[in-house]
Formats: structure tokens, C-alpha cells, sequence
């Protein structure tokens, strides 16, 4: 990184070597194998344990939704009170608005 940059190496998204070849192992084993999809038969099998059934659906809620975090509001000043007065005029129809702090 002398450079500023990276330089070399794997380019972002290519899997390593034993990962690759683990998934070329089981797709040549087990051509139609999902682990979500055999997750969510076994989280809606009622013969399994709920406890179990509860684990698969919790493990599969990680894959569709995002996890949820905490925000930190920070407020500098408190806003100070805006006064508002609406005068009408008799000479004229319309009313006029002031605003001032």
C-alpha cells in the first residue's frame, strides 16, 4: 500500500481456493442442494422440536432481512421557540404575517 492504494492480490469478490473447491465438492455431491431452503423444510416440519424449528427461523431471518441498529441522536442546541404574530390591517384585506425569533 505504498502507493495509497491496493495493489495485487485477489480482486474484490473472487472466493478463495478452499472455499471454491468446497462448493464445487458439494454441487458435484449434491447438485440440487440449498442449506436455506433445507432450513426453511426443516423450520416448518412440525415433527422437530420447537426450539430447533425456532433456530432454523432465526438463522433463515439473517439471509432476508437486514439486522436492525441502534441510532444515536445528537442535538447540539436546543431549538429556541419561534414567535409568530398575524396582524390585519385596516386598510388593507389581507393579512400580514411576521416571523421573528
Amino acid at each position: 500500500m505504498a502507493k495509497g492504494f491496493k495493489t495485487g492480490g485477489r480482486t474484490k469478490g473472487t472466493p478463495n481456493r478452499a472455499k471454491q473447491a468446497l462448493r464445487e465438492s458439494l454441487s458435484s455431491l449434491y447438485p440440487d442442494y440449498d442449506p436455506i431452503l433445507a432450513m426453511v423444510e426443516m423450520a416448518n416440519d412440525e415433527a422437530l422440536e420447537p426450539s430447533m424449528r425456532l433456530d432454523c427461523h432465526k438463522t433463515i431471518a439473517n439471509y432476508i432481512h437486514p439486522k436492525m441498529r441502534s441510532i444515536e441522536h445528537i442535538i447540539e442546541d436546543e431549538p429556541q421557540p419561534i414567535n409568530i404574530t398575524i396582524v390585519k390591517p385596516e386598510s388593507t384585506t389581507e393579512p400580514r404575517i411576521t416571523l421573528g425569533s
